[in-house]
């Protein structure tokens, strides 16, 4: 039960960190932010890995289904 609670805490203060850093930065997503800090070729890797790791997620929930 702890590990449950714990990690849906952790889940939360990082989707909770992200939100803020958006709002800071008037709703850009998590990519333009990348772009702006990391420059064009890191904002491209850091866009390319935040697909990857969201096509990995989607099918890893296909296969719980």
């Amino acid at each position: 039960m702890w590990i449950v609670i714990g990690c849906g805490a952790r889940r939360a203060v990082q989707d909770f960190v992200v939100l803020f850093c958006s709002i800071r930065r008037n709703g850009k997503s998590l990519g333009q932010m990348a772009r702006e800090e990391l420059g064009k070729i890191g904002g491209f890797t850091a866009l390319i890995t935040v697909l990857l790791i969201m096509i990995i997620l989607l099918a890893v929930v296909g296969l719980v289904w």
